[in-house]
């Protein structure tokens, strides 16, 4: 059993690349993962995700690869997001 960003990242995009996926077209569904990979409202990514590679016409599986590895990011960033979150509100917490 492979483990780390080898068996989780790196061998399924290559499979991908070797699939007849252009480098380029690989790159722009990786880039693209990332970047909605970060929205911070949960499920959203991987619906957009899924909409953008429909619409572009992309690899919808190179494009949800991405944003389940940028996952980690998100976890650092969720601190900043929060704040960024309280100033737009004027520091008010949603009710539990």
């Amino acid at each position: 059993m492979k483990g780390g960003l080898r068996g989780r990242i790196r061998d399924p995009l290559l499979r991908l690349l070797q699939q007849g996926v252009s480098a380029e077209r690989l790159a722009l569904c990786v880039a693209i993962g990332v970047v909605v990979g970060n929205i911070p409202i949960l499920g959203t990514s991987t619906l957009l995700c899924a909409a953008i590679a429909l619409l572009f016409r992309l690899n919808l599986a190179a494009m949800l690869v991405a944003p389940a590895a940028t996952f980690l990011i998100y976890k650092m960033l969720a601190p900043a997001f929060d704040r960024a979150a309280r100033r737009i509100t004027g520091g008010v917490r949603p009710q539990d």
